[in-house]
């Protein structure tokens, strides 16, 4: 009788300790057509505090989430908070894979500007700025030798943003910022120079120019 009890609970212990590893691993049991398939993984980390995030329309986390058991397929991800730029995305995802998007930045729609009292200057803002492996031709920006994207306007002033995550420039009197791979393009705020910008607070302020003054602006 002991020996049956012993056994039975040594079964019952494989049992779910194989659902636990398997999970885990990314497999997924199908019970309907009795076989084990591999799934995928999506993690999504944001910059921006009580950001909402949503998969396909349906809320999954806020701030951050890691979202298991996911069938192959695309997938559309939003990051959203009221006061600010909504963030998107449409990702691919196969088996077995485990995909992150991390360090997502939400920007405001209202930036806190305010004059720049200090000494500085277009000139000096233009030295400092990052502008390393970019450039523009014909209304395309490149980084290296990789195109980013395609506008119908001239391109003014690129430079990176701290995380070289995203890069930003002027066009239509407006300073742009856009991701390196193309995507979530945003209106910051009105710049009326070719200059550069500065950002600094790891992101938080960007200083530029604007009429032939110095200004430095709060962006999320």
């Amino acid at each position: 009788m002991k020996f049956t009890a012993f056994f039975l609970t040594a079964i019952s212990f494989i049992v779910i300790a194989f659902f636990v590893v398997s999970y885990a691993a990314g497999y997924k049991i199908d019970l309907v057509n009795r076989k084990i398939k591999q799934t995928a993984m999506l993690d999504v980390q944001t910059k921006t505090k009580d950001s909402k995030i949503f998969l396909n329309g349906e809320a999954k986390g806020i701030g951050s989430a890691i979202i298991r058991d996911l069938e192959p397929g695309t997938y559309e991800v939003r990051v959203v908070k009221d006061g600010y730029h909504e963030w998107k995305k449409t990702i691919s995802l196969v088996s077995g894979q485990a995909e992150t998007l991390n360090d997502i930045s939400l920007f405001l729609l209202e930036p806190s500007v305010e004059e720049f009292k200090d000494e500085l200057n277009a000139s000096l803002i233009s030295k400092l700025a990052d502008t390393d492996n970019l450039y523009t031709n014909s209304g395309e920006i490149y980084e290296n030798d990789s195109l980013v994207t395609r506008l119908s306007s001239d391109i003014f002033g690129l430079s990176w943003y701290p995380d070289r995550r995203y890069i930003t420039f002027t066009t239509n009197n407006k300073l742009n910022i856009i991701e390196i791979d193309g995507t979530n393009m945003t209106e910051l705020l009105d710049k009326k120079s070719d200059s550069p910008a500065v950002f600094v607070n790891s992101g938080v302020s960007v200083i530029y120019e604007n009429d032939g003054k110095i200004y430095r602006a709060t962006i999320r």
